[in-house]
């Protein structure tokens, strides 16, 4: 059967060409990083600092500002898992409005660098927040869902683990940057794994 572009749920296509852009321009990023850079010294952040990497940070910047706009497409796309028991429409559609948060909170990420402190730091925490409770929320939500593929599930629960000692860990000034990669890591695949599900779902 081939194929219809247009029936494909907007969060499996969303999630994967966030996913692309995202770790692409990191990736871009990090071979421009002049000193050497590496998850367990660097914050994710550094490599958009002008001071610490030169030539690579309005890569990794505007890798962030693309990265939004598929991002806050994989959270309105949700929408396919409304149902007919309002509590889990409720507690979803909560999810979906943190995801979007979080979306738009990513792409000031990028126009706040490092080098913007205040501002930057703001909207990190903003889109750390609102990413762990935009997972945490649709994950409750759909927990007991007859759809919701157990292996999306774990990767789900795995990483609203993590965020929450790493929002605790920086909450407690001990933030360590390998929990953060982590935490970055383990949201993206938790969207990989829910664009699969959705789309053997609802296709």
């Amino acid at each position: 059967m081939e194929l219809n572009p247009l029936k494909v749920p907007v969060s499996s296509l969303a999630a994967p060409l966030g996913i692309v852009i995202f770790c692409a321009f990191v990736a871009a990023s990090v071979s421009m990083y002049p000193d050497g850079f590496s998850p367990l010294d660097n914050w994710i952040s550094d490599l958009g600092n002008t001071n610490l990497n030169p030539e690579g940070a309005a890569i990794f910047n505007t890798g962030c500002m693309l990265t939004a706009v598929p991002l806050i497409a994989f959270y309105l796309g949700l929408y396919r898992w409304y149902g007919i028991e309002r509590w889990r429409n409720l507690m979803l559609g909560v999810a979906q409005l943190a995801g979007v948060i979080s979306g738009a909170a990513l792409a000031m990420v990028g126009y706040y660098p490092e080098t913007f402190a205040t501002e930057h730091f703001l909207w990190a925490g903003i889109f750390f927040v609102t990413t762990f409770l935009a997972l945490l929320l649709a994950n409750a939500a759909l927990l007991m869902h007859l759809r919701y593929n157990k292996w999306t599930a774990a990767v789900g629960l795995v990483a609203v683990a993590v965020q929450a000692v790493f929002i605790a860990g920086m909450a407690a000034s001990v933030g360590i940057p390998a929990f953060e990669w982590a935490s970055v890591a383990l949201g993206l695949a938790w969207m990989a794994a829910m664009a699969i599900n959705t789309y053997v779902s609802f296709i």
